[in-house]
């Protein structure tokens, strides 16, 4: 059996690496998909693709009759456990029968991976079926996949847009956002769901046990808002992982103003400092969520760091100047 690294089963994601993949077990085959010139799909792509390779992609597609009615880029899709959930609701909604991972695994490969699209979190389930196809360029690629999909089943989309459409916005936020610190820290546990990534991990709980000032509890990244409620929880630690860019995108800050890099606040001792960041290098944003009602809390500044031990530091030390602690 071939596998491919896609995306974590049981409903939890490792989030470095996101932009990339994340962990999955599919069976990759020759064959393609049935239904699938007769259904929706959704393409998830790397994000250094360039606009003209996605009208490329699209134009093939709709000469193919994959009807591809969503381009997401994969860093936004898999930027958190959040995020991934809003974004299988949402094509859940709009009926999609197909995931099409589209990426560049090496400077000079084309790779296309075609599978079922679940209707769950996990979006895909444990050893199912998926079409590969790569090639040294991507009309070689878009090619080998027409000549192939022709050659298996009749084409019976064909109302498909020339255009992809890739300004779709998802909202992960099912309550108010807020660009300040929740005072319910200092009275309430909070859960905080380690990474199943033992370098991460050993990470995380260095800085708990170093710096964090109140109760929390580690729980497992699989475990669901509803069931950490059940168990007592009303606050949880979220972190996002992606490029600068897609995290403020994701997290509703203010993109009117164009920028190239942000400043971001963080602490090498006990006093804050200004890195300037590149807005593409991807970064962890971390967050805390109020469980009942879906309220999120930002902190006061943009705190955001390439690795997930200096963004942590960051926030907890953010939240600890507001409060005087240091």
């Amino acid at each position: 059996m071939r596998m491919v690294c896609l995306l974590m089963l049981g409903g939890f994601f490792l989030t470095a690496r996101a932009q990339e993949q994340v962990i999955a077990q599919l069976q990759l085959t020759e064959t393609v998909p049935a239904e699938l010139l007769a259904s929706r799909a959704v393409v998830i792509y790397d994000p250094s693709f360039k606009k003209s390779e996605l009208d490329e992609i699209q134009k093939s597609f709709a000469q193919t009759g994959i009807d591809a009615v969503l381009y997401i880029e994969q860093d936004v899709v898999f930027a958190g456990k959040d995020i991934t959930l809003a974004y299988a609701n949402h094509l859940a909604t709009r009926e999609i029968r197909f995931l099409v991972f589209i990426n560049k695994p090496a400077a000079t490969t084309y790779r296309m991976i075609t599978t079922a699209f679940n209707n769950k979190p996990s979006l895909v389930d444990a050893e199912q079926g998926a079409w590969e196809v790569s090639a040294s360029s991507l009309r070689e690629m878009l090619d080998t996949a027409n000549r192939n999909a022709w050659i298996s089943q009749k084409k019976q989309n064909f109302l498909i847009n020339d255009i992809p459409e890739t300004t779709t916005k998802v909202n992960p936020i099912t309550g108010k956002r807020a660009e300040f610190f929740s005072l319910d820290l200092k009275a309430d546990e909070m859960a905080v769901p380690y990474f199943n990534d033992a370098t991460l991990d050993s990470a995380l709980k260095k800085v708990f046990t170093e710096i964090y000032p109140f109760k929390y509890k580690l729980v497992s990244p699989a475990t669901d808002d509803a069931e950490l409620r059940k168990k007592g929880s009303i606050l949880t630690l979220c972190v996002i992982h992606s490029r600068g860019s897609a995290a403020k995108k994701i997290l509703g800050y203010d993109l009117t103003k164009a920028e190239t890099a942000y400043a971001s606040t963080t602490y090498t001792e006990a006093l804050p400092q200004v890195k300037t960041i590149p807005a593409e290098t991807p970064v962890y944003k971390f967050y805390i969520k109020h469980i009942p009602s879906g309220n999120i809390f930002l902190g006061t500044k943009w705190d955001a760091d390439v690795t997930m031990e200096q963004a942590l530091r960051n926030h907890i030390k953010g939240y600890k100047a507001e409060l005087k602690m240091e």
